[in-house]
């Protein structure tokens, strides 16, 4: 039987983290938690079905890290935005590999979000 999928939750706010953290369990993966988007230039990407950002800090946004890992080749993403984001929605629309969530979402949002991706990635 195959494992879990692997997915990396990087929000700034530590309530989003585990928040996503749960819901994402709860939805069949393995969830790996950072603080923040900037940390993700140091993570190890192997094997990861599925990045959810959120927030921003040390300069980098999520939208800005979620091109960065998609321009590299890198698993789908999740950009957890504050509203109205038109870089996450721009890139969003432009990646069949990202997906947008407008804070606050409810679990069957992201459940959604994370399980279109999961398939296409």
């Amino acid at each position: 039987m195959p494992g879990r999928p692997l997915c990396v939750a990087a929000d700034a706010d530590p309530q989003v983290n585990r928040f996503v953290a749960t819901v994402l369990t709860c939805a069949g993966f393995d969830v790996h938690s950072l603080t923040g988007p900037w940390e993700l230039a140091a993570a190890h990407l192997d094997g990861v079905a599925l990045v959810v950002l959120g927030g921003r800090g040390r300069g980098v946004t999520a939208a800005d890290a979620a091109r960065t890992l998609r321009a590299a080749g890198g698993p789908p993403v999740v950009i957890l935005t504050n509203g109205d984001d038109p870089a996450a929605a721009a890139l969003a629309d432009g990646d069949a590999g990202v997906r947008a969530v407008a804070k606050p979402f409810t679990p069957a949002e992201l459940g959604a979000a994370a399980a279109a991706l999961a398939r296409w990635g």
